[in-house]
Order: structure tokens, then C-alpha cells, then sequence
């Protein structure tokens, strides 16, 4: 039994020190997605779309949603196409996407601004909601609460159109780009350039900033990893940040036409972790009662 229960602390061990895929989009010279280790940030796979994506956030199994003008898309990892919607209105953009549970949140600006809650599987829409403002990007929070940028301002808002919190730079210059809520403790991370480039990272309640830094660069989007950890992209580059400003790694692509986009961070599938599970205590059981005969 001892060994049993070794084996699954091995097992979930390995699970919390593994950091999954990132998906990032990039436009330029070409237009695509790339699969790639969220450690090393070495690239396992890549498709090309045939169109320019806006924004990205990966699903909960191994798939990924795009936005694109006024499309929204459904793929999986393997770059196949799962699932589409396009509101039919070329005056209308989506812009951030975030997957929360079965749902995802889509914000949109344009000829009409606004937030739609969709089903993830079907991309049916089950709620939406005009803020007042054109939102630059989003994330989804705890349960059914979302983060929303636009210039200066960071909102949080549930997701029935309630406003639950603001905060408003006081220097008008500055604009919040990429906002994501870490997988661990109760932080959000946001993007800003414009007077100031950096990242601040706030209490995802109140919206209260707790730290700030400046990587150097400007930051075009990012995203949360799993484990204190954060994603941006600048350019042609990705980079791998804690949380404490503290660079771990980087990636940049020989053509400094591409410009990387959207960035999701996608975590190993629940099933197949089960899966790995209930496969090493059974190898712990085999190995028991082959002694015991």
C-alpha cells in the first residue's frame, strides 16, 4: 500500500510540475497558431489558418478558440476545426475571448460594443451585455465573473452585465492590453503601454495593485501560467515571466515581420491525467499481487 500511494504522490507530482502548451497566433508574413512547450518554449506543432487571428483562449480539452473579425472559432490542438460563428456583420469585431468552464466570453466593438457568453461546445450564445464602453480585452475570473480593459480602465463585471469593481489609471495615456487571472491565489496580471510599459498585478476583488514591473518592452498580450508564472507576447518574441518581474525564459522567431498575438495557456486534460493516475496505482496493485503468489 505504501507503494501504492508513492507511486500517486509521484504521479500528482509530476502532474503539478507539468506547465502544458501554450497557443499563440501570429500575423506578419504569415498567419497561424503555434503549439508549444509551455517550459522550454519549444514548438511541437504549428497550422497555418488562412485568415488573421485577433485573439485566442485555449478550452479544457486540448482546443482553442479564435476570433477573427467577426468570427468566432472553434479548434482543436491538431489545428482541426471543430466548430464556427460569424455574426454575418462586417462592422463588428471580436476582440478578447476567455474560456470559463462550459462557457466562454466574448467581447466585441465596432458597430455595436458589447460582451457575449457563449457555450463553448456549440458556440450558441447564452447572454450579452453593452458595458457603455469599447473593451480592448478580457478574461474570465472565479465562476462566472470576467475582467474587462479598455484605455486607462480595468473593470471586473459578472456575467450578466453587473459591475462589481473599477479602477481608472489617472494618467489617460496609459492603456491596458492583455489581462489574465492567475491560476494561483487571487491576482490578476494586465499589459499596459502607452506613457508607461509594463505589467501590474492586482487583487482580483478590489482591483488593487500589490506589484508592478517593467520588462523593458512593450507587451502586445499575456497570459497566466500555472504556477505563479505569465506569458507575453512583444513583437516577435515570447517570453516566460514570474510574477515577481523575474524573466525564465524566451522565445523569438528570425523573421521580425511576424508579430505574435493571442497567447492561451492550455493545462494537461483532466481525463487523460485520471487516466495516468489510475495507471500507476494499478501497476502498484500488479506489483502486490505478484508477490503475494
Amino acid at each position: 500500500m505504501k507503494k501504492i500511494m508513492g507511486l500517486l504522490f509521484f504521479g500528482l507530482f509530476s502532474l503539478s510540475a507539468s506547465a502544458g502548451q501554450i497557443y499563440t497566433t501570429y500575423t506578419g508574413s504569415q498567419n497561424g497558431v503555434t503549439v508549444r512547450d509551455a517550459d522550454t518554449l519549444v514548438q511541437s506543432f504549428s497550422f497555418s489558418l488562412g485568415f488573421a487571428v485577433d485573439n485566442i483562449s485555449a478550452g479544457s480539452n486540448n482546443d482553442m478558440f479564435l476570433t477573427s473579425g467577426d468570427s468566432i472559432y472553434h479548434y482543436s490542438d491538431a489545428g482541426v476545426q471543430l466548430n464556427s460563428f460569424t455574426w454575418g456583420n462586417p462592422g463588428l469585431s471580436y476582440d478578447g475571448i476567455a474560456v470559463s468552464g462550459e462557457d466562454f466570453f466574448t467581447s466585441y466593438s465596432g458597430s455595436q460594443n458589447g460582451v457575449t457568453v457563449r457555450n463553448s461546445n456549440n458556440l450558441a450564445q447564452r447572454n450579452f451585455f453593452d458595458p457603455g464602453f469599447a473593451t480592448d480585452n478580457i478574461a474570465a475570473g472565479n465562476g462566472n465573473e470576467m475582467y474587462l480593459t479598455s484605455g486607462n480602465s480595468i473593470y471586473r463585471y459578472d456575467d450578466n452585465g453587473v459591475q462589481l469593481a473599477q479602477m481608472a489609471f489617472p494618467d489617460p495615456r496609459i492603456n491596458y492590453q492583455g489581462i489574465s487571472m492567475a491560476s494561483l491565489g487571487n491576482s490578476i496580471y494586465a499589459a499596459y503601454t502607452g506613457a508607461q510599459n509594463g505589467v501590474t498585478i492586482r487583487d482580483s476583488a478590489n482591483l488593487a495593485q500589490s506589484f508592478f514591473f517593467d520588462p523593458g518592452f512593450t507587451v502586445d498580450n499575456l497570459v497566466a501560467g500555472g504556477n505563479s508564472d505569465m506569458y507575453l507576447t512583444s513583437g516577435n518574441s515570447i517570453y516566460h515571466y514570474s510574477e515577481a518581474g523575474v524573466q525564465l525564459n524566451q522565445f523569438s522567431w528570425s523573421d521580425t515581420s511576424i508579430q505574435y498575438q493571442g497567447i492561451a495557456h492550455a493545462v494537461p486534460e483532466p481525463a487523460a491525467l485520471m487516466c495516468f493516475l489510475l495507471g500507476l496505482a494499478g501497476l502498484g496493485l500488479k506489483r502486490i499481487n505478484a508477490r503475494r503468489i
